[in-house]
């Protein structure tokens, strides 16, 4: 009987594309590849590419109709036939994708039991399935199904200040260069107040630190270690001097980071926009939606999900950006939550957005928030 006690579910990044022969011949075409599930009649790549082609051709402007993301157990665990069909169809209600025609081939070539999903991004009325916010989605399903299924809880990789190793890297066994930096750093920022004072902390470690500039503003960050460059956002986005300042300046004697959040259900762009007219029926300010939101206990991702909704939200991504548009939704979310409750940081935060838009305030006179 194999092992299915707990266990770590990992997502590989999704991929969108334009032709369904190419990655069916691919995921077909692996050894020991072995069909998990499908809604397709078809018993060839053929017929099943034929399947796909006649359901995306109801929305021929769609460029992209191909969805196909892994799903990936650790190193030497695995799960039964029925378990793996079980969570595919779970990922795939939870994505919105069950009116699709899809998929599941499960590939046992590498040191990890994974299953490849594909995926009509158009439903079977010819509907098309939004791939809004994706990404953050697609992390918050998987932290449900790790639930549901008693699989070891993964921190999302939105949750991660450094970004793990690579493939190439856990294989050979050694500690990597730039896995050994991101802990110097790390230390080193735990224990600095300021990223001068950090900077010159690395130089006794024979680390250099550069700083990429537009005009007079530094617009990125680069670490020099043993003959070797890595931008901050190589390292992970605790890395660049805003993640420095925001998460790891000063923050002596925590664990390597991590940033934790209470995991609740996804919300679907729909159910997202019903919460926001509900939320804002007497409203005035998105801060009062955000308030009632906390009240029904939706986790930060999923109030900042919802508070995007709004023709509020898209003005103010007009003028300054999306993404500062959502660093200003977590200042609007912060101003009404209980301190307890709010991300490491948030205080640089608050400053970061306040000091943003006076300067853009400058060089704009209709930019009032």
């Amino acid at each position: 009987m194999k092992n299915e006690g707990q266990k770590d579910f990992v997502l590989t990044k999704i991929v969108k594309g334009k032709n369904f022969d190419g990655v069916l011949r691919y995921i077909f075409s692996k050894p020991k590849a072995k069909l998990v599930c499908q809604n397709l009649q078809g018993t060839t790549i053929s017929e099943r590419v034929s399947e796909f082609n006649e359901i995306s051709s109801q929305r021929k402007r769609v460029q992209r109709p191909v969805f196909h993301v892994s799903l990936s157990l650790p190193k030497v665990q695995e799960v039964s036939k029925g378990k793996w069909k079980r969570i595919v169809n779970y990922y795939l209600l939870g994505m919105g994708f069950d009116d699709c025609r899809y998929v599941a081939v499960r590939h046992r070539d590498r040191e990890h039991d994974h299953v490849h999903i594909v995926a009509s991004r158009v439903t079977n009325n010819g509907l098309l399935v939004s791939d809004s916010w994706d990404y953050l989605k697609t992390q918050a399903v998987a932290r449900q199904i790790e639930k549901r299924y008693h699989l070891t809880p993964t921190p999302s990789s939105n949750q991660c200040l450094a970004t793990s190793p690579t493939v190439r890297e856990r294989r050979s066994g050694v500690e990597s260069v730039r896995t050994r930096l991101q802990k110097q750093i790390t230390l080193a920022a735990f224990a600095s107040k300021s990223v001068s004072e950090l900077v010159e902390r690395l130089k006794e470690q024979e680390i250099q630190v550069s700083f990429k500039m537009e005009g007079s503003f530094r617009k990125g960050i680069i670490y020099h270690y043993q003959n070797l460059h890595f931008s901050g956002s190589n390292l992970g986005r605790g890395f660049s001097e805003y993640g420095l300042n925001r998460y790891l300046l000063g923050h002596s004697n925590e664990s390597y980071p991590t940033i934790v959040s209470n995991p609740s259900p996804w919300l679907t762009q729909q159910q997202a926009l019903l919460l926001y007219r509900k939320y804002g029926k007497d409203a005035e300010t998105l801060a009062q939606i955000a308030q009632k939101a906390l009240l029904d206990r939706w986790n930060w991702d999923s109030i900042r999900f919802i508070l995007a909704q709004g023709e509020q939200f898209n003005k103010i991504k007009q003028k300054i950006g999306r993404r500062m548009a959502l660093k200003y939704l977590n200042v609007v979310i912060a101003s009404v939550s209980d301190e307890s409750h709010q991300p490491k940081g948030i205080e640089f935060e608050k400053l970061y957005v306040s000091q943003h838009l006076n300067i853009e305030a400058k060089s704009s006179n209709e930019l009032t928030l």
